[in-house]
């Protein structure tokens, strides 16, 4: 397995790569990421069952989720990859079914260090085949355990996320939800086959 340059690997792209949202596709993750524990629920039927189907927002992530290959390219040891962080804008509402295509980069390389890993930051935009504009933009990071010492930073660099002060009372509302202990193979059918799933 070959080390990772950082200096080569930033900037490495796929472009115009396909990917097709039906129905199924959002249903399939719906129940992936946990809705549909009570099919008598009206509120969570209605992203897994229906002529109306909602969609699950963070789909947009899935649907773009295409930097293994370019992990792979630049020589990232894949047995060693955990997801580190996710996050999704979204520019308008995805379509039920439709044609996608998704842009993805990496965007920068954080080396931790020789032995403590080295942080990936991908960029993807997802857009409509027919134009009409960038759908969502994900930005995710792959945490390379086994790829520390390779150099850098390089690249756009990760930022503390900003939050806000939390209100000094109770909560308005609380609401508890229970993971199905098949809950991470069922998710990993939507696309992500990270041998860590099963």
């Amino acid at each position: 397995m070959m080390a990772i340059d950082p200096v080569a690997a930033v900037g490495q792209r796929l472009v115009d790569q396909p990917v097709r949202c039906t129905p199924e596709t959002s249903m399939l993750y719906a129940l992936g990421t946990g809705f549909g524990r009570n099919p008598l629920d009206m509120a969570e039927l209605r992203f897994v069952y229906g002529p109306d189907l909602a969609i699950v927002p963070t789909l947009a992530a899935q649907l773009a989720f295409g930097g293994h290959a370019l992990l792979e390219r630049i020589g990232v040891d894949m047995r060693h990859v955990v997801h580190a962080g996710q996050g999704v804008e979204l520019h308008r509402p995805l379509p039920v079914t439709g044609d996608l295509l998704f842009d993805t980069g990496i965007a920068g390389i954080i080396d931790k260090g020789l032995g403590k890993g080295a942080l990936v930051l991908l960029e993807t935009s997802l857009r409509a085949r027919g134009g009409g504009g960038v759908l969502a933009t994900a930005t995710s990071t792959a945490f390379a355990r086994g790829d520390g010492g390779c150099g850098g930073p390089v690249g756009r660099q990760q930022t503390a996320p900003i939050f806000p002060d939390l209100p000094d009372r109770r909560p308005d509302h609380l609401d508890f939800f229970e993971t199905r202990p098949d809950q991470a193979l069922l998710f990993r059918l939507s696309g992500d086959f990270n041998p860590l799933h099963a």
